[in-house]
């Protein structure tokens, strides 16, 4: 009996990037595919760079860094990903 092979449904949601935190007219909105099961930090590393840390939103939740792997999305939502400006750390 041959194995069936199963392939994932390619399924899609509503993606934006904003490039500035201090002008959020600099960005994409785009629709993307995903497969189901994929978490947003799979999302996230997909599709922004991976030096550059995002604040990440669903439907205008935020998402805490850590709860990324483990938070997953359905068809439709909305997801947002705005760079999270960070101090120098100078001192001066």
């Amino acid at each position: 009996m041959e194995k069936e092979l199963i392939i994932p449904e390619r399924k899609q949601l509503k993606l934006i990037k904003v490039y500035s935190q201090f002008d959020r007219s600099q960005k994409d909105i785009s629709i993307v595919d995903y497969i189901d099961g994929a978490s947003l930090l799979d999302i996230r590393n997909a599709n922004f760079p991976l030096d550059v840390e995002v604040v990440v939103s669903v439907n205008g939740k935020i998402i805490k860094t850590e709860d990324l792997s483990s938070t997953y999305v359905i068809e439709g939502d909305n997801i947002l990903f705005v760079p999270e400006i960070t101090g120098g750390g100078g001192g001066g």
